[in-house]
């Protein structure tokens, strides 16, 4: 697992940042099980380095945190494995934000040399 790296990034600009952030707590077999079996580093910035990470205080959050949030307790879960995956968490921020943003924030994903193996998961959801 020392090789699987992931980092959320809210911030303006935030797609010239490339840093690596880890841990895990205790967690289900299966989660594990595809933990193990991924490997590569992730970035997932809420702009491009051109943008703005824009604030919105009707959600009480950045747009880009508010719907990190929602992805992450499983909104974003497309296969409906309880399992929140990395691509999982991309492909429905990078729809999300845009939206709600009117094109004026995209999110971006930095995938370093050598790319990512397998589909990473980064959260469970459900029991």
């Amino acid at each position: 697992m020392e090789d699987t790296e992931l980092l959320l990034n809210d911030t303006c600009h935030s797609s010239g940042i490339v840093l690596a952030s880890r841990g895990f707590g205790e967690i289900a077999e299966e989660f594990y099980r595809k933990l193990s079996s991924s490997k590569g580093k992730v970035t997932i910035s809420a702009s491009r380095f051109d943008e703005v990470s824009l604030e919105d205080p009707d959600l009480g959050h950045g747009v880009f945190t508010y719907f990190l949030l929602r992805g992450l307790e499983g909104e974003c879960d497309g296969n409906s494995d309880g399992i929140v995956s990395v691509l999982e968490l991309y492909n429905y921020l990078s729809r999300k934000v845009p939206d709600y943003t009117k094109g004026a924030q995209h999110p971006s994903m930095i995938l370093p040399e050598g790319g990512l193996v397998g589909d990473m998961p980064i959260a469970k959801v459900g029991d």
